[in-house]
């Protein structure tokens, strides 16, 4: 597959995490959010650092997503996990950053604050059964999209060995 197209397919699986996270991050900050999302409703810029952060970590690990047969959708599974947890701790610092800079105040305890962020998605998935269910809903529709994204890539550029 050409540099191209693998850069197209990383570029859209990025954006498509990107969504994922945004629409999680929607319903988290909504009133069917978790035991922790009333600390979220606090912090400025929720939607977009966690959009920023899952985008990021989309791009570090969508290669995991899209798979075909069991393997691939256990590995997409595991992607999915890995990849929420990652997104939540950049969103997080992310969220820090934005804070801090736009409000000239240090960045004292950034640290926590992304632990925070990984804390407030694992809870929210555990207690809310609308964030678990928007979750696993979005998780799904980006393997599938990016599965079908690497089907049509491939057959637009077939391996030429």
């Amino acid at each position: 597959m050409p540099v191209y197209a693998t850069l197209t397919l990383r570029v859209r699986a990025t954006v498509y995490t990107a969504l994922a996270g945004g629409i999680v991050a929607f319903v988290m900050h909504s009133p069917f959010g978790g035991d922790l999302a009333r600390y979220l409703r606090q912090v400025p810029f929720f939607q977009i650092s966690a959009m920023i952060g899952a985008g990021l970590a989309g791009a570090a690990l969508c290669d995991g997503f899209g798979r075909a047969r069991w393997q691939g959708h256990g590995l997409g599974a595991v992607t999915a996990v890995t990849t929420t947890c990652l997104g939540a701790i950049a969103g997080a610092l992310i969220a820090t950053f934005l804070n801090a800079t736009l409000s000239s105040q240090r960045m004292e305890g950034a640290a926590e604050v992304g632990s925070l962020g990984l804390l407030a998605i694992m809870d929210g998935i555990a207690t809310s059964v609308p964030v678990a269910v928007t979750w696993v809903v979005a998780m799904a529709c980006l393997h599938w999209q990016v599965g079908k994204l690497r089907r049509s890539t491939a057959s637009q550029h077939p391996a030429t060995t």
